[in-house]
């Protein structure tokens, strides 16, 4: 230590900032992309091409450009309030279950997972359809699945969890959107939203088809989801991400949706939202018996997983007055197929993803997310 009275001769000289590396997130200041975050993906001695929303950059020169999180960098990716975590987490996730059924069983679940969930009255499983509401006795293992999935891959990932009871009015149409404004004001790159839960469809005329079924004031649409996203501000989240990944009937509208929002973005020179929507079934077609989380989350751990679409329908495979998986003409069959049963098992949920920068794969730290379709 060298240093004086604090004459500016004394200060030390600011360290040189690293190379930018091919893969790293970057931030461009004036010109053309001004603002604009991608990733890096080329680097020569006196510029560099970024991919920006799926394309690539013409070279921008090195001066121009800044690793995400240098000083001064990209200060748009903050968009924290004062009531926002401080743990740097790159990932902010957030896991909801809806209409679970109240057993005992889902309590210890939720209990030994750390999952906000209280204790209500113990209803048999085998009653459970019986009650109006249509209670969901399953959720609760697929939001402990996504929690240790998530929790699993790393520091760079925080997850927060919740899952609504049955008939207790505990996950309404206020509280579900505080609680996606709450992920969405803390600091971070990437940002996941999982549902498991009941969809509508499209002869529930008070909502748009695919909405999650809140419990007693309505339900939450794509829109919605947006707004909280977006709102008037879609400029700050230039470099940061939103994924909704919808374990629910009907999820496949809410792809379609967003396809429909992009391109009008498109039409009208708005810029990107940076969305991405990951269903579960076809905008036609039921998610049933918990079929997909779990394979989902076991291929993203690099898992050869298979999705046992016909497992989905267990108690249905076989009708009890013909005796078929499914038969043309039988009013039992018929019945069932108009319940939301499927005829065979090419019909039983087919996922599927829209992402408005135009991969099949989003990462942020050391955590990746691969969308998944069933053709």
């Amino acid at each position: 230590d060298v240093s004086d009275s604090g004459s500016p001769a004394s200060k030390a000289a600011p360290m040189a900032t690293p190379a930018l590396q091919e893969g790293e997130r970057a931030v461009v200041s004036g010109g053309k992309y001004d603002g604009q975050q991608g990733v890096v993906a080329s680097v020569t001695a006196k510029s560099c091409t970024l991919l920006i929303d799926g394309k690539k950059t013409g070279n921008i020169p090195l001066e121009a450009v800044s690793r995400v999180g240098a000083a001064g960098a990209a200060a748009a990716v903050d968009v924290s309030d004062s009531g926002s975590s401080d743990s740097g987490a790159k990932v902010r996730a957030l896991a909801i279950g809806a209409s679970q059924d109240p057993s005992a069983e889902a309590k210890q679940k939720a209990v030994a997972a750390d999952v906000d969930f209280r204790e209500v009255r113990y209803v048999p499983r085998n009653l459970a359809a019986t009650r109006e509401g249509f209670p969901l006795p399953d959720v609760i293992d697929d939001v402990v699945t996504v929690k240790k999935w998530m929790e699993d891959s790393g520091p760079d990932v925080e997850v927060n969890r919740f899952v609504g009871r049955d008939d207790t009015n505990s996950l309404t149409r206020k509280a579900f959107l505080a609680k996606v404004d709450r992920l969405l004001a803390q600091p971070g790159e990437l940002f996941i939203l999982y549902y498991a839960g009941h969809g509508t469809d499209q002869s529930e005329r008070l909502a748009a088809p695919g909405a999650f079924c809140m419990q007693k004031d309505g339900y939450v649409t794509l829109d919605d989801l947006i707004n909280v996203w977006a709102g008037p501000q879609v400029t700050a989240r230039r470099g940061q991400r939103f994924v909704i990944i919808a374990d629910s009937c009907f999820s496949g509208a809410l792809v379609e949706r967003l396809k429909q929002i992009h391109l009008e973005r498109k039409r009208e020179g708005l810029p990107n939202l940076n969305v991405a929507v990951q269903s579960a079934c076809g905008v036609r077609e039921t998610s049933m018996g918990g079929v997909f989380t779990l394979p989902f989350v076991e291929k993203q751990m690099g898992k050869r997983a298979s999705f046992d679409w016909k497992g989905a329908v267990p108690h249905k495979s076989v009708c009890t007055a013909c005796r078929s998986y499914y038969k043309d003409g039988c009013p039992s069959c018929t019945k069932l197929h108009k319940a939301g049963f499927p005829r065979s098992v090419d019909e039983v949920q087919h996922p599927d993803y829209f992402t408005t920068w135009g991969a099949d794969n989003v990462s942020a730290g050391g955590f990746r997310l691969r969308f998944y379709r069933r053709a």
